[in-house]
């Protein structure tokens, strides 16, 4: 057969049919089901989307769109949304915040914290 590695295979009386698992998508096309079978990141939390983004299964992956008013900073695969005129801080716990660059204040930068 011609099933997917992760599909499953059932005799039907018109032949043999394939079916993606539950939460995967299928790409197989061309009239076929279950011959290519991806996990949907998107849903199942495995992209690695910008909280301030929106994400898009694809066939081989996902994509990741900034919401309006952020724009993508690459950052290897991730994809990071930042605010034009806006600073990133994050502080010696990893908690992020957004301060306006008109409003930027070194001393906001206690504990540790560090202006990306």
């Amino acid at each position: 057969n011609n099933c997917d590695e992760h599909a499953t295979c059932t005799e039907e009386e018109d032949g043999l049919r394939c079916i993606c698992p539950d939460g995967w998508v299928d790409w197989s096309g061309d009239g076929q089901t279950g011959t290519r079978c991806d996990p949907n990141q998107c849903e199942d939390g495995t992209d690695m989307c910008d909280e301030h983004a929106s994400c898009t299964d694809e066939a081989d992956g996902f994509g990741c769109s900034c919401c309006d008013g952020w724009v993508a900073e690459e950052q290897g695969a991730i994809c990071v949304c930042v605010r034009p005129g806006w600073a990133k801080v994050v502080d010696g716990l990893g908690a992020v915040r957004f301060l306006e660059l008109v409003q930027f204040d070194p001393a906001d930068l206690s504990d540790g914290a560090t202006r990306e």
